[in-house]
């Protein structure tokens, strides 16, 4: 009966693709400068979906190389707006670190926390570029 009720939880899981969305904002100033955050940051901002999770479509033969390239882009520019919108809103940041050979998770500073997001924003300007999404 135990056995029974996991196999039928694992089909289920494996069945049915999980789709979970993010819903951003973006915003853009005066000066051009685009922002991206989980709340409405400007007057008239703009609904950015990210699916995260989503069933892949295969790749088939005829899929061109740039093709493959753009997906890849694609996917990139939504996972990196995904890491930044998580660490806009998180009340802090944390890292691994490894102590006396077990892995602890320490608060980072206000100066590792800046960078971080820093970072974060240089990955979506990369991979995003001129994505007007």
């Amino acid at each position: 009966m135990r056995y029974t009720n996991l196999l039928i939880l694992l089909v289920l899981c494996f069945t049915f693709p999980l789709n979970l969305q993010a819903e951003i904002y973006k915003c853009q100033d005066e000066q051009g400068q685009i922002t991206y955050s989980a709340t409405k940051v400007c007057d008239k901002p703009q609904t950015v979906r990210i699916n995260s999770g989503a069933a892949k479509r295969p790749v088939s033969t005829t899929d061109t190389a740039s093709e493959l390239e753009q997906q890849n882009r694609l996917k990139q520019c939504n996972e990196s707006r995904a890491t930044l919108l998580s660490y806009q809103g998180a009340p802090f940041l944390t890292k691994v670190v490894q102590r006396e050979g077990k892995n602890i998770k320490i608060r980072l500073n206000d100066e590792e926390r800046k960078k971080a997001l820093v970072d974060a924003q240089n990955e979506v300007d990369y991979w995003c570029g001129g994505d007007q999404n």
